[in-house]
């Protein structure tokens, strides 16, 4: 609550003018996890117009208006949220964006589309093993739904024998998909 109080300040205080880009992002995330979606998407709205605000800032405005919509089932204004999170960002933000698309998609049962979504996480964000790893066991899903259990299986064989993390919840959620298709 503290830090919400010194965002808030922040943003109004005039002479606290030059952290105000960093008051909105910061606020458009206390917002987000406290379940705020009105303030979340306006806090998002302003960062999007924030004449100072990075691409990077941008895309995690993007991101964030995605994600509320996602919780809001509102399909295609999260779809087309993510989707500019994802293009205008190349660090872990649009990683987590293009796999909330390739999720979308999965629960839409456009299996084609999201192994493709999860082939693009995996190419254009190589370095965030953890979303490229999410990504192949949403492809093993997609496998799965399109009834090709021996590529699912394959794909989480893979992840398993590959992912270095032992600290996450990857492993654990391969061996429990993987299991499931036995």
């Amino acid at each position: 609550m503290k830090r919400y109080k010194f965002l808030k300040n922040s943003k109004l205080t005039s002479e606290y003018k030059e952290n105000y880009g960093y008051a909105i992002k910061n606020q458009l995330i206390c917002y987000y996890n406290i379940g705020n979606d009105i303030e979340t998407l306006n806090y998002a709205n302003l960062l999007k117009e924030y004449e100072k605000a990075s691409q990077e800032e941008i895309a995690l405005a993007h991101l964030y208006a995605g994600k509320v919509y996602t919780r809001q089932n509102k399909t295609a204004d999260a779809a087309k949220e993510l989707n500019l999170a994802a293009l205008k960002s190349r660090t872990e933000t649009g990683a987590e964006a293009r796999y909330l698309v390739a999720e979308q998609q999965l629960k839409a049962k456009q299996y084609d589309k999201a192994i493709e979504s999860a082939f693009d996480i995996s190419n254009t964000f190589s370095s965030y093993d953890y979303w490229v790893a999410k990504g192949f066991i949403l492809m093993a899903d997609a496998y799965a739904g399109k009834g090709d259990k021996f590529q699912a299986k394959a794909t989480l064989e893979s992840v398993i024998e590959n992912y270095e993390n032992k600290t996450d919840d990857i492993l654990k959620t391969a061996k429990e998909r993987l299991q499931k298709l036995k």
